[in-house]
């Protein structure tokens, strides 16, 4: 589900008026497990007090996403995670109707690359 929603992210990115002060995303997230592969970049947070916070925060979207099985398995911990504007263009988006070109204040919509 999170792949499929990359192309609309950066669909929305490319149409924000302040598209080009935008650097990239970054959150926090528990399901870690094949982040990577679709670009983010992962960082365990250190700061063992907001990462119980975190933990006891993303508690009831674990219970109510699980399987019923699953519910005694240990839950992912929570990590950062960001990825930068270009990484998100480059991979997931999805500019088959226009075409974008990269310029130094950000995506402008264009004829063509030149």
């Amino acid at each position: 589900m999170v792949k499929d929603s990359l192309p609309g992210i950066a669909d929305f990115l490319t149409k924000h008026p302040k598209q080009h002060q935008i650097k990239g995303l970054i959150g926090i997230i528990s399901l870690n497990f094949r982040s990577n592969r679709l670009g983010f970049e992962i960082y365990p947070i250190k700061n063992k007090i907001y990462k119980l916070i975190k933990m006891s925060a993303f508690l009831p979207i674990n219970i109510l996403s699980s399987v019923p099985d699953s519910r005694n398995k240990p839950s992912h911990e929570p990590v950062y995670f960001f990825m930068s504007r270009d990484v998100l263009f480059k991979r997931h988006a999805n500019f088959s109707r226009k075409i974008y070109v990269l310029e130094e204040n950000g995506l402008i919509e264009g004829d063509g690359i030149t």
